[in-house]
């Protein structure tokens, strides 16, 4: 081999280490860099013994590890943003001084303070007062849970905000990487630069990538909607919701229109701000407005078939949830409907047969339309409903009536009965959200103000003549005072009389009008069994005796009657909501929250873990170790050494060559 072999072998050599002397110095000096991954020399050995040559400079990456991290980066921010909000949502339902069961305690203690000396005035008015202290608790909650909607709309939009931020970003960097590889240039910074922001946009949002031979690489969100493509980064858009305003919608904007996401996306920050405003927040709200309407609806009842201090029938207790403001807020229409509303109501027919649900109903054609209940997802097609004759005969669950000729369509389900009166024809794709009970909280308000006006008594009493010999008894419950029997204020019309005789056959209730012989009614008596009359049931019990007689008439001056009292009391144990109570269901909805918010803090807990996994894995094989830099140092600088002795070498011997000629 001649000298001057020798000397390029040397200073192939010498470059080649120096190369490995900066590339470990490059992965020392980046040992803290977030995204960095750590770099190694590839050298090749030219043919012939030619020396060597960096062939490249590889940068250590296992690309499968890279969007395994990815991946549980985003599964570990749903689980900690679904966390977040569950543990605050749990803490107001379940905590003693934000309970509604404990708000609701108080309330009907107080009413049985009031059952005890209904004629004490300070006793009617500490119930008031309770009454009073029930509407803030209520209203308080909604309040809350309103406060947590609107964190969510401003996060939604803080996160558009960032994704926004980084999506150009990462468009940046494709197309350099693209130019840099095209001049057979190595842009491993570039590379980890690109990973580390695809990271970070994966805390903020699920994603699914692709990569071309180019280095480029595109991103998708939803159901395969475009991110980025290439050198060019799709924006999304925070958009109000509609048909339902409250609720800020995400789509990404394509050209000058935006096509909506909301749906279609999980994973990240924003999937779980989505989730859980879809699920818990809405599930909470909804059940939250059902019991409230439920307790306000049979409470105002109830109230209505009691008398006062004053010997007046009773008003309302609470705000009639049929108030025609109410029925109007709870329709919304979608803003790109075709059709213009002249008049949409809902209102509540059955409190009992309520659901805890929104529902969403769409025109699939200018004559078919399917109604979709949220909390469940069912579908009520319009052939699943029976046509009624009129909107004036709908007066059932299941039943529907459309006058296309004046555009009025009347649907009746689930507790509600929905009226649409429209100025034009409805036309396939006009939407309307439907909220029969979501405002329950909110529309919560204390009607009486005079604690006068409370009804304690029943409207009217009953009897047995002094002069029976059975062991017979008599009681009365009003069951509805807008009756003609009702109808002149203080007075019954007419009062009755009740005789029990035996024509052979055994025992029979006569019932006459009082003081004439005017039969209204007649019947085998059964002990117990109620006597249905006018606005008002009758029950006689125990052993009657031929010849004796009952009176009913109206409870003049029967302001120490508390039998009204005692049966508002009652309705805290009814079973008025799906066979249960009140606070059996609220008792539920916070049991179910609270199984919720375990099973987040679970999740979080295990997705946190997960990804310290797969981060740890990953920089095991992409993280710098100095240890092994220090070595490698240590390496390179001995050759490096060695390189330059080799120059050395051949430069001696080439110098002997020169002298010896």
């Amino acid at each position: 081999m001649s000298s001057f072999n020798l000397l390029s072998i040397g200073n192939q050599a010498l470059q080649a280490n120096q190369s490995a002397l900066n590339t470990v110095g490059q992965n020392i000096s980046n040992v803290n860099t977030d995204g960095y991954s750590r770099q190694r020399v590839d050298f090749v050995s030219l043919q012939d013994r030619g020396g060597v040559f960096v062939n490249d400079i590889e940068r250590i990456s296992d690309q499968f590890m890279v969007r395994q991290v990815w991946s549980d980066t985003s599964n570990q921010s749903f689980y900690s943003k679904m966390e977040s909000f569950a543990n605050e949502l749990d803490n107001l339902l379940a905590a003693e001084s934000t309970s509604l069961s404990n708000a609701m305690n108080e309330y009907f203690g107080a009413l049985q303070t009031a059952v005890d000396d209904p004629t004490s005035l300070p006793a009617r008015q500490l119930f008031l007062a309770q009454a009073d202290a029930l509407q803030n608790r209520i209203n308080a909650m909604d309040v809350s849970l309103t406060r947590q909607n609107d964190s969510i709309n401003g996060q939604i939009d803080g996160v558009i905000s960032q994704i926004n931020s980084i999506t150009p970003q990462i468009a940046s960097l494709n197309e350099d990487i693209e130019r840099f590889s095209a001049s057979n240039s190595v842009p491993n910074e570039m590379y980890d630069q690109r990973d580390l922001l695809i990271e970070q946009l994966a805390g903020f949002v699920d994603i699914s990538t692709s990569f071309d031979a180019n280095g480029s690489v595109d991103i998708y969100i939803g159901d395969g909607q475009p991110l980025v493509l290439n050198d060019r980064g799709q924006r999304l858009v925070s958009v109000q919701g509609t048909p339902d305003a409250t609720k800020n919608e995400v789509a990404v904007e394509i050209g000058s229109r935006g096509n909506l996401l909301t749906d279609k996306i999980s994973g990240g920050q924003l999937g779980g701000l989505i989730e859980y405003r879809e699920s818990s927040l809405a599930n909470a709200a909804n059940e939250l407005g059902r019991i409230v309407m439920a307790f306000s609806d049979s409470m105002n009842d109830q109230h209505a078939l009691g008398v006062d201090l004053d010997g007046e029938l009773g008003g309302l207790l609470f705000r009639d949830i049929n108030d025609f403001e109410l029925m109007d807020a709870r329709v919304s229409a979608s803003t790109s409907n075709n059709s213009i509303i002249q008049q949409d109501l809902v209102q509540i027919t059955d409190v009992q047969a309520l659901k805890a649900s929104e529902y969403e109903l769409i025109f699939n054609t200018q004559n078919s339309f399917t109604l979709t209940r949220e909390s469940d997802g069912a579908l009520l097609t319009q052939s699943s409903f029976a046509l009624a004759t009129s909107a004036a005969d709908v007066n059932q669950d299941g039943e529907y009536y459309w006058d296309t000729g004046t555009n009025e369509l009347t649907v009746q389900v689930d507790g509600f009965k929905l009226s649409l009166n429209a100025q034009t024809s409805f036309a396939g794709g006009d939407a309307f959200m439907i909220r029969p009970v979501r405002n329950g909280a909110s529309d919560f308000a204390v009607a009486l103000t005079d604690p006068r006006d409370l009804a304690l008594a029943a409207p009217l009493s009953a009897s047995r003549s002094i002069d029976n010999t059975g062991t017979g008894t008599i009681s009365v419950a009003a069951t509805d005072v807008t009756t003609s029997t009702f109808g002149t204020a203080g007075t019954m019309t007419p009062a009755i009389d009740i005789e029990i005789s035996d024509p052979g056959t055994g025992l029979i209730y006569t019932v006459y009008e009082q003081g004439t012989a005017t039969v209204m009614a007649t019947g085998n008596y059964v002990a117990g069994e109620a006597i249905a009359l006018d606005g008002y049931e009758v029950t006689l019990s125990n052993n009657p005796a031929v010849g004796d007689r009952f009176s009913v008439n109206y409870n003049t001056g029967g302001v120490s009657d508390n039998r009204n009292a005692l049966a508002m009391s009652d309705l805290q144990l009814a079973k008025l909501i799906e066979g249960s109570s009140y606070q059996d269901v609220y008792g539920a909805l916070v049991t179910n929250i609270g199984t919720a918010t375990n099973v987040a803090q679970i999740n979080a807990q295990a997705s946190q873990a997960v990804l310290d996994v797969s981060v740890n894995q990953r920089d095991s094989i992409s993280g710098v170790n100095l240890d092994e830099e220090a070595t490698k140092l240590v390496q390179y600088q001995q050759a490096y050494s060695a390189s330059a002795k080799l120059i050395n070498v051949s430069q001696t011997i080439f110098d002997t060559l020169l002298q010896s000629i």
